[in-house]
């Protein structure tokens, strides 16, 4: 999400309320006389340039920023269209493309609490685990927690047919692989697997009508 707003020159939290509208970052990039192909290859560079100051602060390895880069590529037509108020995808964004899993809303729903609230308390410096443990909830719990409110997510993503079983299985594995990161990460659920990441790998990270991701596992939860 921080990427996006930087390629089109807002901030993130007008950026938000532009998407919260239906809309998407091609309506956003047009309305703003920016085309797609400006639009995804800028934005490209930006997630790039972001992936390799992680790698740089040791926060990722390079394997671990190749893949995230190769899958936002491979799905960047997803993520700058679709309609769905930008959803958190596992993993990378703030909000993943289309089809993924709103990692922000699952750990809401773990938490029990609503997305605006979470967001308030993690926009604070807060992590996750510091949400969940003065909740009394231990970081154990937290992570088990939400991995399997993942599962159900993506295993309803499957049955709905946004999502293939490789597709979903694969978001699952990504968001296993950096869960804790994910619940440790106190920049705003930034970083590669934090909602307030980059742009989410394709259908891993979601849209409201699916999902994801998180987007992230795209997020919204990855970069």
């Amino acid at each position: 999400m921080d990427a996006a707003a930087t390629v089109l020159g807002m901030t993130v939290d007008d950026l938000m309320t532009e998407l919260k509208d239906g809309k998407s970052l091609v309506d956003v990039a047009a309305a703003k006389g920016i085309s797609q192909e400006k639009l995804t290859a800028d934005l490209l560079a930006q997630v790039k340039t972001e992936l390799d100051g992680l790698v740089s602060d040791g926060k990722l390895t390079q394997e671990q920023a190749d893949n995230i880069y190769t899958q936002t590529e491979s799905n960047i037509d997803q993520i700058v269209s679709v309609q769905s108020g930008f959803n958190f995808g596992p993993g990378f964004g703030n909000r993943g493309p289309h089809g993924g899993v709103r990692v922000m809303d699952a750990a809401a729903e773990v938490l029990g609490m609503s997305v605006d609230d979470l967001m308030t308390e993690l926009k604070d410096g807060k992590s996750l685990v510091d949400v969940a443990e003065a909740k009394g909830i231990s970081v154990e719990k937290l992570t088990a927690d939400l991995l399997a409110q993942v599962k159900t997510e993506l295993d309803g993503l499957v049955s709905d047919g946004k999502l293939t079983q490789e597709q979903a299985d694969n978001m699952y594995t990504q968001t296993e692989s950096n869960i804790d990161q994910i619940v440790s990460d106190t920049s705003g659920l930034g970083g590669p697997c934090g909602p307030r990441g980059g742009p989410g790998p394709g259908p891993m990270p979601g849209s409201s009508d699916s999902s994801t991701p998180g987007g992230m596992a795209q997020t919204e939860m990855g970069m």
